[in-house]
């Protein structure tokens, strides 16, 4: 039996070295490809975006005192609706969740939340910086400017869960405007030219985007800042804070030929991308290699069980025969 637990402890120790090796495994590197480039409002101090499917158009929140909004804005760059904040509310991060459109303010502590046509229903209180906001279809998914993204209840406003996003060992702070992509949370990092692709269950960075190729499109060099996916024509849109293009992007990782054609429409049919491998995905094996290893254990100890009373049978076998065979002879 002691050989049975020696061999579950070295497999314990050995997933648990998988685990941690896993856990601090750095991202990828990953580039972009300019698909296209449109205007963008050179006066907009862009917070947060979000492509709109059933309207074909983009909506955008600014920021600073006193000219922060909530847009609508086509790809030409004109403004076709526009709502204005109060002088005091900071605008930042944006996102429609069902009917509402949700806006956060920066150091306000309010969450503004609109109908579809800009009319003012509500707000919220939320304790911490307001910085990018998304949603996976489910929660609300807020950054406020440190390591930590927090899924918050889009009914009560309540903080679910949050995650540590980390690379490798490192916390990535500084996490601004965010977008959900087909399972994973897409954020820029504040005065960084990378986009970071983050596991939404483990925090971990999948990949960083170097952003660098698009350079600097302002007179006063402000960040890139805005994401925005078109889910159905598979199409990414990228800006920054007070930059007069807005890009459409395919990206890739460092080192592949050809573009990911999940990230565009453009891309080819026939090009294979280098897949990226999810912590989820690894977390998952893990937890079937686990429990292989426990099942193992509880056979080993019923056949353990089954050797040691089987000696006993056969004593308590032949007893009885040789007790027989005396009261014959008697």
């Amino acid at each position: 039996m002691r050989i049975g637990f020696n061999v579950f402890v070295i497999f314990v120790c050995v997933i648990a070295q998988i685990i941690a090796k896993k856990r601090n495994e750095k991202a990828q590197r990953w580039t972009l490809e300019i698909v296209n480039t449109f205007k963008h409002d050179s006066n907009a101090f862009t917070q947060g975006l979000y492509w709109e499917e059933e309207e074909g158009v983009l909506y955008e929140g600014t920021g600073l005192e006193g000219r922060s909004s909530l847009r609508k804005v086509d790809l030409n760059g004109t403004v076709i609706k526009r709502h204005n904040l109060t002088y005091r509310h900071f605008g930042e991060g944006i996102a429609r969740f069902k009917d509402k459109i949700f806006q956060l303010t920066w150091r306000n502590h309010i969450v503004l939340v609109y109908d579809r046509e800009f009319n003012y229903i509500t707000e919220y209180h939320w304790p911490k910086e307001g910085w990018g906001l998304t949603h996976d279809g489910t929660n609300l998914i807020i950054s406020d400017g440190s390591e930590f993204i927090y899924f918050v209840d889009p009914n009560t406003f309540d903080i679910v869960r949050a995650i540590n996003v980390r690379d490798g060992e490192r916390s990535i702070k500084n996490l601004n405007e965010l977008e959900y992509i087909d399972g994973e949370i897409w954020s820029n990092i504040w005065y960084s030219t990378e986009i970071a692709k983050i596991d939404p269950t483990t925090g971990k960075v999948n990949a960083l985007i170097d952003c660098k190729d698009l350079g600097v499109h302002n007179k006063g060099g402000d960040v890139l800042n805005g994401i925005a996916y078109d889910q159905k024509g598979k199409r990414i849109f990228v800006t920054g804070k007070l930059w007069e293009k807005l890009f459409e992007i395919k990206v890739f990782p460092v080192g592949q030929t050809q573009p990911s054609p999940l990230q565009s429409s453009s891309s080819s049919p026939a090009s294979t991308p280098t897949p990226v491998t999810s912590s989820s995905g690894s977390s998952t094996a893990i937890i079937i290699l686990f429990v292989i290893g426990g099942v193992l254990l509880i056979l080993l100890f019923m056949w353990k069980k089954s050797q040691t009373s089987s000696p006993t049978v056969h004593r308590s076998s032949s007893a009885a025969k040789k007790s027989k065979s005396k009261s014959k002879k008697q």
